[in-house]
C-alpha cells in the first residue's frame, strides 16, 4: 500500500515563533484547519494552490498543497492534493513574517489554534489602586490583640466561630534561648495567614535574685538566622525572681511593613532585652549609645543535627 493514511488527527493550541519555522503535518484525506490570532494578510510558498484552483488539471500538475483563506479572516485551511507534499509557506500576520514546514503525513493536524503568547505562563496583570489597598497589612494594636485572643482560645473558638480560623494553622514547639537574665521557651507556634500574623506562646524564667523588668517593645525573635521585631508582647511583670510565668509575643509583617510569609515550620526563639536597670529601652540605648545589648545564646540548628527548612510560607 501506498501513500499516506490518516491514523491519527491532533486537535492543538501552539505559539507563534517568528525566530524558526513551525511544523504543519497535512494528509490527503484531512482539512486542516488553522486559527491565527489575527487577520491574515497573505500566505505565499511555492507549491500552494488556491481554493479551487487545483481543479485544474494544469494548476494541479504545479502544487501540491491547496490552501483556502477568506479574506480579510484568520483562517486558513490546507489540504494536502498528494501523498508527500511538501511545502514551506510563509504568513504575513500583524507586520511580520511566520514560516511554516508544511508536510505531508500519516498523523496530520486536523485544528491548530496559534496564539502570540503560551497561555500556561503567566503573565503580568495590573493592579489597581483598589487591589493594592486590598492586599496590604492592616497594623492595629486591636488587631493584634484580637488575634492573640483567638490564638489564645482556639480550641473552644474554632468549634463556634469557624469562619475566623479559615486561615489559621498550629503546631506545637520547644524552641529555648538562654540569657544571662533570662530563658524563653516558645512551646506552641499559631499562624494566620490573612493578615500574615504569628503568635507565640510559651514561657519565661527570671534567672535573677531579684524582679525582672524589662521594655517588651524591644523584644525580638530570631527566625532561622533573621530577627523579627515583636509587634506584641503579653507577659506578667516583674517577674519574680527565679519565677517562670507564660508570655505571647505577636509577629506581623517585616521590617519594611511588607508580607514576611513566614512558614510556621520554622524555628522561633524569643529574644528579651536587657533589664531595664541596665538597659530602659532600646530607643535609650540607640540614642547614648549606652546600655547593654541581649546576648542570647541560642543552638545552631545544623550543630544539633537538625535539617535547615523554609524561612517562608504562601497560603493558609
Amino acid at each position: 500500500m501506498t501513500g499516506d493514511v490518516a491514523i491519527a488527527q491532533h486537535i492543538d493550541t501552539r505559539v507563534l515563533t517568528p525566530a524558526a519555522p513551525m511544523q504543519i503535518t497535512v494528509n490527503p484525506n484531512v482539512a486542516t484547519t488553522l486559527l491565527f490570532p489575527d487577520s491574515i494578510g497573505g500566505a505565499f510558498g511555492l507549491g500552494l494552490v488556491s481554493a479551487g484552483a487545483h481543479e485544474n488539471s494544469q494548476t494541479a500538475a504545479q502544487g501540491s498543497v491547496a490552501l483556502e483563506h477568506p479574506e480579510g479572516s484568520p483562517l486558513m485551511v490546507l489540504h494536502a492534493l498528494a501523498p508527500g507534499a511538501k511545502v514551506v509557506m510563509t504568513v504575513l500576520l500583524d507586520g511580520k513574517l511566520y514560516v511554516f514546514d508544511v508536510a505531508s503525513g500519516p498523523e496530520p493536524d486536523l485544528a491548530v489554534t496559534y496564539v502570540l503568547t503560551d497561555p500556561r505562563v503567566r503573565r503580568g496583570e495590573e493592579v489597581t489602586e483598589e487591589d493594592v489597598r486590598a492586599n496590604r497589612l492592616r497594623y492595629d494594636p486591636e488587631l493584634l490583640v484580637g488575634y492573640l485572643r483567638r490564638a489564645t482560645d482556639a480550641e473552644l473558638m474554632r468549634k463556634s466561630s469557624p469562619e475566623l480560623y479559615s486561615d489559621y494553622s498550629v503546631r506545637q514547639a520547644n524552641y529555648t534561648s538562654e540569657s544571662d537574665w533570662a530563658v524563653t521557651t516558645v512551646e506552641k507556634i499559631h499562624r494566620f495567614g490573612g493578615q500574615d500574623i504569628i503568635v507565640l506562646q510559651g514561657t519565661v524564667q527570671n534567672k535573677l535574685q531579684k524582679p525582672l523588668i524589662f521594655d517588651g517593645r524591644s523584644t525580638t525573635v530570631q527566625v532561622v538566622q533573621e530577627v523579627h521585631p515583636a509587634k506584641l508582647t503579653d507577659v506578667m511583670q516583674p517577674i519574680p525572681a527565679g519565677q517562670t510565668v507564660p508570655i505571647s509575643v505577636v509577629l506581623q509583617g517585616d521590617w519594611d511593613g511588607s508580607r514576611a510569609h513566614l512558614s510556621i515550620e520554622n524555628e522561633f526563639r524569643i529574644i528579651l532585652p536587657a533589664p531595664v536597670t541596665e538597659t530602659p529601652t532600646r530607643y535609650q540605648s540607640q540614642e547614648t549609645g549606652h546600655g547593654y545589648p541581649p546576648k542570647f545564646r541560642v543552638p545552631n540548628p545544623e550543630s544539633e543535627g537538625k535539617e535547615v527548612i523554609p524561612r517562608t510560607q504562601t497560603g493558609p
